[in-house]
């Protein structure tokens, strides 16, 4: 491989990680909106756009790296993620009502 090469491999690896690294700080940042202050629509906003983030650095990677199933895995697990993040915030939701129509 020529230094040329390497150098560019280096620059794209700095950059996906940055992306990724930005995505992941979006995310944290959704959390911690989300349990301090109670703006859920500008949460969500922010951890889709950090997860979509993510998932680019992911498919960029496989593609650099030649391993499609670290993409498909990263997309499988995002998935669930957010299938399974619906009922625990509607079992929440509803447990709220209750505990508040109950005082």
């Amino acid at each position: 491989m020529s230094d040329q090469a390497v150098r560019m491999n280096n620059q794209v690896d700095r950059s996906l990680g940055t992306l990724g690294l930005v995505g992941a700080v979006l995310i944290f940042i959704a959390a911690c909106i989300s349990v301090f202050i109670v703006t859920i629509p500008v949460a969500i906003v922010l951890g889709l756009a950090g997860l979509l983030m993510i998932l680019v650095t992911f498919n960029k990677l496989s593609r650099a790296y030649n391993n499609p199933a670290m993409y498909r895995h990263a997309l499988y697990g995002s998935i669930l993620g957010i299938v399974g993040i619906v009922p625990v915030f509607l079992v929440n939701r509803n447990f709220s009502i209750l505990i508040l129509n109950h005082y």
